[in-house]
């Protein structure tokens, strides 16, 4: 005789979260070495681990503390990269969701790097991540004048001449900022040690709460207030001019300034 069988209940195996990541810096999708946690803010202590799937999307199947499908409730979301190539991140979604999340709060800026065709999040270059030699590096330690202290999750935009984001990064919380990029319009059989380009640095930052956060909030880093940097120690400029050198990494500082730091004067301090 067969057994008999008792379906009890019914288990939806559909995700009730599903997220994209981008790399900011070169624009593929990133689905190794995150650890991606979810949880609803009444309960921080209560989190959930997302995995990702063969499409790249971090998935979650049951929501810490919600079995219903409905109605959503806001949840946070943290990022972080146990490989050390991108920054932490948070950010406050209204979940369950069916649809890929996206952030209504990224600044609509083109970017040279082609974007998937999907919604994503963007990650940030960690100033010690380890990048392809072929790509260009924009380095600064950006320091708060108001403060005197580290301009911690400072947003930087390098844009070429006619005035297109070439890349958007952060600065660490302890202000250091590693941009990678690919090299703008290297023409065939050029001499690669002669090429060279103009750029344009501006910055966005106010001075976060202390203690200065150990993982930022990603709308807010992102949209800062605009910045003026020194680019010596009697003046303030909204952007800098700079000229990358292919193969060698574009170190920005303030003049005279003893410890090599781009020093930051923020719109209100």
């Amino acid at each position: 005789m067969s057994p008999s069988v008792h379906f009890l209940e019914w288990v939806n195996h559909e995700a009730r979260f599903g997220v994209r990541f981008r790399d900011a810096a070169l624009g593929h999708y990133v689905s190794d070495g995150l650890v991606v946690s979810v949880w609803h803010e009444s309960r921080p202590g209560l989190r959930q681990r997302a995995q990702v799937n063969h499409s790249n999307v971090w998935v979650v199947g049951a929501l810490p503390g919600q079995r219903e499908l409905s109605p959503t409730r806001p949840f946070w979301v943290e990022v972080q990269d146990t490989l050390g190539r991108f920054l932490p991140c948070s950010f406050q979604v209204e979940l369950p969701s069916q649809k890929l999340l996206t952030l209504g709060c990224l600044p609509d800026t083109p970017l040279s790097p082609m974007r998937p065709p999907e919604p994503a999040i963007p990650l940030f270059s960690a100033p010690a991540r380890q990048a392809d030699s072929t790509l260009a590096v924009l380095r600064a330690d950006l320091w708060d004048t108001s403060r005197d202290s580290a301009a911690a999750w400072a947003r930087l935009d390098v844009m070429n001449m006619k005035g297109l984001l070439l890349v958007r990064g952060m600065a660490d919380d302890k202000g250091r900022a590693a941009l990678f990029f690919n090299y703008p319009n290297i023409l065939k059989d050029a001499a690669l040690h002669e090429l060279s380009w103009p750029l344009r640095l501006e910055a966005y930052y106010a001075p976060p709460p202390k203690p200065v956060p150990r993982v930022p909030e990603l709308c807010a880093a992102l949209n800062q207030p605009r910045a003026w940097f020194k680019p010596d120690t009697s003046s303030a400029k909204a952007h800098l001019e700079l000229t990358l050198h292919y193969g060698q990494p574009l170190v920005v500082r303030t003049q005279q300034d003893p410890l090599s730091r781009l020093r930051l004067t923020p719109a209100n301090p």
